[in-house]
């Protein structure tokens, strides 16, 4: 299966389907927490966002500013860009 716009190779059709996302912008999975209009081209990262609206999925924190986070690489963003957090 062989995307017709960068013609990188695929072994499954669904895989070429979601790479296919990559270059038209599609994002048909759509977060439904109220007042969060996100969307998604994978579900996957769907199902990660949705971890940001619960205070049991949050279990990063942030030790200058307590702040706290779904997913350990949004702590290091964090960190990183926001508290100035050097290692």
């Amino acid at each position: 299966h062989r995307c017709p716009v960068c013609h990188k190779h695929f072994s499954r059709s669904w895989l070429l389907k979601g790479h296919m996302r990559t270059h038209t912008g599609e994002r048909p999975y759509k977060c439904h927490h109220p007042g969060c209009s996100k969307a998604f081209a994978d579900k996957s990262n769907l199902r990660s966002h949705t971890l940001i609206h619960t205070v049991i999925g949050k279990k990063f924190v942030c030790e200058r500013c307590q702040r706290a986070f779904a997913q350990k690489r949004y702590l290091h963003k964090h960190q990183f860009e926001v508290c100035k957090f050097v290692p």
